[in-house]
């Protein structure tokens, strides 16, 4: 594992100016070819700094090599994280070599990512939140470091997963390559990679949703029932019978988590959430035929080209295709534990910070090992001031295993080495199709549900990174279009699973279109034109 050393610590007895002169943050920022890689809002640096430290050091335990540099810039909540082009390149041609190579390794790979979900979610069985509270700083420290443990164990395979979904030089270009090499066109070998790489596996996403149609049809089929299900949530609550109440909560327990996304709203689905949407399914029966028909699979032996190449391709390419089919439905899953483990995590962390009579936010811009030395009483290995100075801005670096963290005028210094983005100027953009379709119409901007109120049945929605909180809108949308995200992204997954139109990894979509632009998305080329 990376050792932390706390840089405002070394800059006491080494001079800033002289450990980083121009030339040499040049060296580490301009002159390197970083990669932009994601923008996260309403995000902390305590959660970031996991996945970060597993991709430049415990994924070597996996596959022999990692990233060896990374940046992450934050402003407040708001952080923006880059590896290196040829980094990330050389980490890709790894994995998918070993991919080839290792049957064994191949085979196991989603088993072990629902594995270590499993280890994730499984830290807090029997765990309620309000129990929290009581336990001493002894036990929050031991339920601190398992969890930490835990999301290592977890990122550690699901970060090669993101990994290999880098356009340009992941396991997609290498398999649409593949099928271009039997003679067909780019935009045929895509189609064909749409259809191989479709899972015939629910997601999490399906299958919560059809337990709630299950309690539809269930009301639907008493007539009695269906009556009272025209009263208002408010009341409804009161009128549903034990069965239904049973129902709601086994769905609840599982899937409530899927709810819990963004920093400002972080609240699980409830109860009455889910009421609302058996209502909404008894009110409008017709919908239920609707929905279903989402998820029927097309067989490949309607599609001959398909089923053609299938027959020429050789055994590791069908598993390579299986495999990296199954990666969506593997990614929704472990999404799930790992937001579970933010809904007991943050419930901690605020904990934690009341019983050491420190604000909030001084935690989630701390490195574990500051919170655990914190929790063992060895607050003189903590430097609050500097922490307090993260909590507005900070770059944290990690350089050839050396982790480095600079807040104040060393912060902007570096920032704005970075800085500089080409300005946006063409009306259409490119990216890679999730879900082929063509729609057009009103585009929205959304970043977080609670953001948005006219979203409305039909509008395109275009994000970031759709997560998982956006859900309810994703399913309203008439396409969807994301910045950023592989073939796996929640987005593509949802989109799949629920057939709308999506093109994802547009790099610039956030950009170049505005909230009630006339937009064209046609999934089918990976395109989008802004305005007529």
């Amino acid at each position: 594992m990376i050792g932390y050393h706390n840089l405002e610590s070394q800059t006491r007895e080494l001079n800033w100016n002289k450990l980083f002169s121009d030339e040499e943050i040049n060296n580490n920022t301009k002159n390197t070819a970083w990669e932009f890689a994601s923008k996260n809002e309403d995000d902390d640096f305590h959660t970031d700094v996991v996945f970060l430290r597993t991709a430049c050091g415990a994924i070597a335990e996996e596959i022999g090599y990692c990233h060896t540099k990374t940046l992450l810039m934050y402003k407040k909540y708001c952080g923006e994280f880059y590896f290196t082009k040829e980094n990330t390149k050389r980490l890709c041609d790894v994995i998918i070599d070993k991919l080839k190579k290792d049957s064994i390794w191949r085979n196991n790979f989603n088993k072990e990512i629902y594995s270590s979900a499993d280890g994730l979610s499984n830290v807090y069985n029997g765990l309620r939140r309000e129990e929290i509270e009581q336990l001493s700083l002894d036990e929050l420290c031991n339920l601190y470091e398992k969890q930490y443990k835990a999301q290592i164990e977890l990122y550690k395979k699901c970060w090669i997963a993101e990994v290999i979904q880098v356009p340009g030089v992941g396991l997609a270009d290498h398999l649409i390559d593949y099928l271009k090499s039997f003679g067909i066109s780019e935009a045929e070998a895509e189609n064909v990679f749409y259809s191989l790489t479709r899972s015939y596996k629910d997601s999490v996403y399906v299958e919560e949703e059809k337990k709630v149609i299950e309690i539809a049809e269930y009301v639907l089929g008493d007539s009695r029932l269906n009556k009272l299900f025209k009263e208002p949530i408010k009341h409804l609550r009161t009128y549903v019978t034990p069965y239904i109440n049973d129902k709601i909560e086994e769905i609840q327990s599982k899937y409530g988590y899927l709810g819990y996304h963004g920093f400002g709203d972080r609240e699980p689905y409830h109860k009455d959430d889910y009421i609302a949407r058996v209502k909404e399914y008894v009110t409008n029966a017709s919908k239920i035929q609707i929905e279903k028909g989402k998820w029927e699979r097309q067989s490949e032996e309607k599609n001959s080209q398909v089923h053609t190449l299938r027959e020429k391709m050789d055994k590791l390419y069908t598993e390579l295709f299986v495999m990296y089919g199954e990666l969506a439905v593997s990614k929704a899953y472990r999404r799930l534990a790992q937001l579970k483990n933010f809904y007991f995590l943050d419930f901690m962390i605020g904990v934690i910070a009341r019983k050491l009579e420190l604000p909030e936010s001084y935690l989630r811009f701390m490195v574990p090992e500051e919170i655990i030395s914190l929790l063992r009483g060895e607050r003189e290995k903590v430097d609050i001031n500097n922490i307090e100075k993260r909590t507005s801005e900070m770059v944290y670096m990690i350089l050839d295993g050396e982790e480095l963290i600079f807040v104040g005028k060393e912060a902007q210094k570096l920032r704005s080495k970075m800085e500089g983005v080409e300005e946006v100027s063409s009306n259409i953009l490119k990216g890679r199709s999730a879900c082929m379709g063509a729609c057009k119409g009103r585009a929205v901007i959304v970043e977080r549900s609670k953001d948005i109120h006219d979203f409305k049945c039909g509008d395109v929605l275009v994000s970031l990174e759709a997560d998982p909180d956006l859900i309810p809108l994703m399913k309203m949308a008439g396409a969807i279009v994301t910045d950023q995200g592989g073939i796996t992204c929640h987005a593509a997954v949802i989109a799949r699973e629920f057939n709308i139109p999506c093109v994802i990894g547009t790099i610039n979509a956030t950009k170049l279109i505005k909230t009630g632009d006339i937009v064209y998305v046609d999934a089918n080329k990976g395109e989008i034109i802004v305005g007529n």
